[in-house]
């Protein structure tokens, strides 16, 4: 669920909803209705989930994250599919945004060549610095294994 390309949140409950056919049927329907599978519950939770992501700056989500016991055993497979996420977002997304947002007037080469330049080199760098602390922090965390 996590994981999933699905964005609409009651799409997404009714993909990952498990539905036993049969004598259950009428038993679930009991059930989900009164812990919340409902149009207004679902809305409710991403109406919640919306104003806590405002609230919430990048690092402060991430170190909520580190630190949450919500996925339990899980934390490892979910941290890594986060940061390899966030490494695709950084390396295309952020970049080409960053591109688009230049305004578009005409440079002259020296300059271009020069600006692709200086952010190759700023990119590196800071790919190297949030690498070293991302691995020095995880160490730390997971310092046995």
């Amino acid at each position: 669920m996590f994981i999933d390309e699905e964005t609409d949140t009651h799409k997404l409950v009714k993909k990952h909803e498990h539905r036993p056919s049969g004598f259950l049927d009428s038993s679930f329907k009991f059930i989900s209705k009164q812990i919340g599978f409902e149009n207004s519950r679902i809305n409710q939770i991403d109406q919640d989930c919306k104003k806590y992501v405002n609230d919430k700056s990048d690092p402060e989500f991430v170190q909520e994250l580190m630190n949450s016991t919500l996925f339990g055993e899980f934390k490892q497979n979910v941290l890594t599919y986060f940061f390899h996420e966030y490494q695709i977002w950084r390396n295309e997304t952020f970049l080409n945004n960053i591109k688009e947002i230049v305004p578009k007037v005409s440079f002259n080469q020296q300059l271009n060549d020069r600006f692709n330049e200086e952010l190759s080199q700023e990119k590196k760098d800071i790919e190297n610095r949030e690498f070293e602390r991302i691995c020095s922090e995880l160490e730390k965390k997971y310092c046995d294994g």
